[in-house]
């Protein structure tokens, strides 16, 4: 029921036209560098608003949003920590910044002699406890 008009642009151009909020509706992507919530929830927290501070590209703001993401980025218990985390999630679903439309998934096929094949939550393969099982 919508009727969409789809512009296409290229990187520079699109990121200047996020910057400047002249799109109301674009596609990114974030892919995370170390296997912590913290990297995809950080994306929401008004200190790190895009360009100058980081990428919250869509300027989120929400007090206690920025209050529970300054109180994990302190916070060394991880029990604590993740409570904390859930409690931005939540945050974060009800005012809906941003719509995710899917999530990378990666398949591995391997022989049925290999065994102890484990990936982290980062899809990193640890190979050091792998080994080939004689038939």
């Amino acid at each position: 029921g919508l009727d969409v008009k789809i512009d296409l642009h290229k990187s520079s151009s699109l990121r200047q036209r996020v910057m400047l909020f002249e799109s109301i509706f674009y596609r990114k992507s974030w892919v995370a560098d170390f296997p912590e919530p913290i990297n995809y929830l950080q994306l929401f927290y008004s200190g790190n608003f895009f360009p100058d501070k980081g990428y919250n590209y869509t300027h989120f703001k929400n007090e206690s949003y920025d209050l529970l993401y300054e109180s994990a980025m302190m916070e060394q218990d991880n029990e604590v920590r993740y409570d904390l985390y859930k409690q931005m999630q939540e945050i974060i679903h009800e005012e809906v910044p941003v719509i995710p439309l899917f999530y990378g998934e990666t398949l591995r096929f391997y022989h049925k002699r290999v065994k102890g094949i484990k990936s982290n939550s980062m899809n990193m393969l640890y190979l050091k406890n792998v080994k080939i099982i004689k038939q």
